[in-house]
């Protein structure tokens, strides 16, 4: 009875939401962030694009995650503001929880969705963009009647079930898409979605790094300070592999001593990495650093081992630097670096190659000018605030 009367509110909601009319001006951001890493970057970037663009702005997130910067930026853009409390985490329908009927996820799915048809109502939006970074939260509201953009930053890695598939397939079309931040990454969810099939309507953008100055006169301004040091960054957890960079330093220690390797992130993981390397110096895991441009002035290269990984900001910033990069061949990493270009793409399970290129580019200095001038090409043809901007714009304008 009550799934029955859920659905009767929803259908009554979703009707007046049809014929709602409102400026096409008008989004309603929907926004996961959080306090460092790739999709608090985008989340500001995406806030100053819109701005840029004339639109008018409600962002809504889950309440006690504010801090001052977003909140400052928000009140400088004059955005309004909602905080409520929502916990829908995903519907799998296929891998329901021990004791959950799939009554009980068609109740949570119609609460959900009422939630949303209300709340558009309510603020008169027909305009809605999700930034998330778990992989299928509120993915099935692209059913509500309003234009609608989900902009995801993590890597598919399950298969989703075939009543969701379905669902996005009965409705992504022209004014409904999903956007993802790598090619890799769009692959991904073509995999484990709609079983290995390329499906309209899924797009990517690549990620951009925007610096402080002009980027060629950073990279001069670079090589005039660079160290021998080699530069992580991101958020210490096991996906950006940490554990590994410990034992590529040490690999790399026994052979070079006069090396420096800095990890600049927060997570789970950093009380367990400092008490790793508690007796090696050369090793450090500093934490979060607000001025990450000095720590890629002083490095020699950057190094990004990642198990999963959209894309990679900090890797294009290592970039904008001019700074060779080896990455692992994880995720949309090697969309950013050409192997023997710009940089190395290493298989992570062979720790004797990726300790071995590193080491080749430190000893080198002409291969990694060589290396860094090539990365500063591609950054500024393919990873630039105004490459970025323009394929926004034309995505925008294709689907509004």
């Amino acid at each position: 009875m009550q799934l029955i009367k859920k659905t009767l509110l929803f259908v009554w909601a979703w009707v007046k939401l049809r014929f709602l009319a409102s400026n096409i001006k008008s989004v309603l951001l929907v926004a996961e962030y959080g306090v460092s890493g790739g999709t608090r970057t985008y989340f500001i970037s995406l806030l100053k694009f819109l701005k840029e663009e004339g639109y008018e702005v409600i962002i809504l997130d889950n309440e006690n995650l504010r801090d001052n910067e977003i909140e400052t930026l928000v009140k400088q853009l004059r955005f309004e503001w909602y905080s409520v409390h929502f916990n829908f985490w995903g519907i799998n329908f296929k891998k329901r929880p021990s004791g959950v009927t799939a009554k009980s996820m068609l109740l949570q799915l119609m609460n959900e969705l009422l939630f949303w048809a209300t709340l558009l109502n309510k603020i008169r939006c027909r305009h809605i963009v999700f930034s998330v970074g778990y992989p299928g939260l509120f993915i099935h509201s692209i059913i509500l009647p309003v234009r609608f953009l989900y902009i995801l930053h993590t890597p598919v890695t399950k298969h989703a079930d075939k009543f969701t598939t379905y669902w996005l397939k009965c409705f992504l079309c022209k004014r409904k898409q999903i956007l993802t931040v790598s090619n890799s990454a769009r692959q991904d969810i073509f995999k484990f979605w709609f079983f290995g099939k390329d499906v309209k309507y899924v797009n990517y953008i690549h990620n951009y790094y925007c610096p402080q100055g002009n980027a060629i006169a950073i990279a001069e301004e670079y090589e005039k300070e660079k160290a021998l040091a080699v530069l992580t960054i991101g958020s210490l957890e096991i996906y950006k592999n940490p554990f590994y960079f410990i034992e590529v330093a040490k690999k790399i220690l026994a052979k070079k001593k006069d090396v420096k390797f800095v990890w600049a992130g927060d997570g789970s993981l950093i009380d367990i990495c400092k008490n790793k390397v508690a007796h090696i110096s050369a090793i450090q895991f500093i934490g979060n650093v607000n001025d990450v441009e000095s720590l890629y002035r002083h490095s020699t290269v950057y190094f990004q081992p990642s198990l999963i990984e959209g894309h990679g900001i900090a890797t294009i910033g290592a970039m904008c630097f001019g700074i060779p990069c080896v990455v692992s061949n994880n995720g949309g990493l090697k969309e950013s670096v050409a192997h023997g270009i710009n940089g190395y793409v290493v298989n992570i399970d062979n720790l004797e190659e990726t300790s071995s290129l590193i080491l080749n580019l430190l000893e080198q200095p002409y291969l990694c000018r060589e290396m860094g001038a090539a990365g500063r090409y591609i950054y500024i043809t393919k990873f630039s605030k105004d490459k970025w901007q323009k394929d926004m714009r034309k995505l925008y304008e294709s689907y509004v």
